[in-house]
């Protein structure tokens, strides 16, 4: 039993030593992340899609598109589409005054955001397959 305590207390440093190399690289890593990271500023702007379901959302949508128009990223590189069941509701006439890069959405048999959300990206890929980089989905409320 002496021999093998005394073997293993030869071998433990080396293993220590092993052990430290191999995990070095990591120890880096975390204490990278400590640093401040450098801003990437994308100088060149793709076009999106910002994507609004907005069923009778009238009350509450001005206090959304006011935040939208507050962002850095140009108005004129998103188109904004605005998903609702009818023709008469109010949220499309507060959206035409917020944006001229508008699209109007009417889903008439939504039962659910799912169902707003699916004729929106099918309208979209029959007119506009390969124009936008991103979509971005927002709720209205």
């Amino acid at each position: 039993m002496g021999k093998i305590i005394e073997y293993l207390l030869e071998i433990y440093p080396i293993i220590a030593y092993i052990c430290l190399i191999v995990y070095l690289p990591r120890l880096r890593y975390y204490l990278d992340a400590f640093k401040k990271q450098k801003k990437i500023i994308n100088f060149k702007f793709e076009k999106l899609s910002l994507i609004i379901p907005a069923r009778e959302e009238a009350l509450i949508i001005a206090n959304l598109f006011e935040t939208i128009k507050a962002q850095n990223y140009p108005l004129d590189s998103f188109d904004v589409h605005i998903i609702v069941d009818n023709e008469n509701d109010e949220t499309i006439k507060i959206a035409k005054e917020y944006f001229t890069n508008l699209y109007i959405h009417i889903i008439k048999e939504q039962k659910c955001k799912g169902d707003a959300l699916d004729g929106c990206f099918k309208w979209i890929l029959e007119h506009k397959k390969d124009y936008y980089s991103a979509h971005i989905i927002v709720d209205a409320d």
